[in-house]
């Protein structure tokens, strides 16, 4: 099961509002006995059906920000000198 986000309606609605939809068979599914269907749902804040993915995106972000930050504050204060051929691991 999959579901591709076709459109977006920007209208508000109220309970009872009717809303008509066109269907065009543009791609053919009984070959592999598949189904189409509708589906009308809503769209939170940082979009998608489940809210928690986009905070954990968020989350995720930052954390890596944070230690991209402190690897930047560590190589400024303690820079690793580079082409010392002492700090090869085979001399």
């Amino acid at each position: 099961n999959f579901r591709k986000l076709y459109g977006k309606i920007s209208n508000t609605f109220k309970k009872g509002d009717r809303l008509v939809f066109d269907v065009t068979a543009n791609y053919e599914v009984a070959s592999f006995n598949g189904k189409k269907r509708l589906v009308i749902s809503t769209v939170g804040e940082f979009g998608g059906k489940n809210p928690y993915l986009g905070i954990t995106y968020i989350i995720v972000g930052a954390i890596n920000l944070f230690f991209g930050f402190l690897i930047a504050f560590k190589q400024i204060i303690y820079p690793r000198p580079l082409g010392d051929p002492s700090l090869l691991p085979w001399n």
